[in-house]
């Protein structure tokens, strides 16, 4: 199972992932990016999944507005 580190902002719809931690190292993390967050719209959370394939089906929300603007062009990172 792979550990994913996600930060998503509510309001804009911004993702970044990271998927190479172990799982101390992304519960860590989160703790970190959760204390200095500059928004209440920036939501951080980790979880664990077989594949990133399976992380954007089971979580699709997080990947849902990244999708939309892939297509239109638009970047959301």
């Amino acid at each position: 199972m792979i550990h994913y580190l996600i930060e998503y902002n509510r309001r804009t719809g911004q993702v970044s992932v990271s998927d190479n931690l172990t799982l101390e190292e992304a519960i860590h993390a989160r703790i970190e990016k959760n204390r200095k967050r500059s928004s209440k719209d920036i939501e951080v959370v980790v979880i664990t999944s077989p594949s990133r394939e399976s992380l954007e089906l089971s979580h699709s929300r997080y990947f849902r507005r990244h999708k939309e603007n892939a297509y239109t062009g638009r970047s959301s990172l």
